[in-house]
C-alpha cells in the first residue's frame, strides 16, 4: 500500500492518499479521518459514508468539504 501525503503552499499536511490493495485509494484528512474513497474501475468518488460524490476521481473535493 502506497501513501502520498498532501501539503498546502506552506508545507502543512492536510491529508494523505492511500493506494489500497483492492485498487481503490482513499483520502484521509490531517487527523487521520477517512474522508472517501476512489474506485478507478467504476470511476465514481464515494463519501466516506459511501454515497456517490460524483464521476472520476474528485478526492481532492472531499479534503475542501
Amino acid at each position: 500500500m502506497s501513501n502520498h501525503i498532501l501539503r498546502d503552499k506552506d508545507y502543512k499536511r492536510i491529508g494523505a492518499v492511500n493506494d489500497l490493495q483492492n485498487g481503490n485509494q482513499e483520502v484521509r484528512d490531517s487527523s487521520n479521518h477517512r474522508l472517501g474513497y476512489y474506485d478507478p474501475d467504476r470511476d465514481c468518488t464515494f463519501d466516506a459514508a459511501g454515497r456517490l460524490v460524483g464521476r472520476g476521481n474528485l478526492m481532492a473535493m472531499l479534503l475542501n468539504r
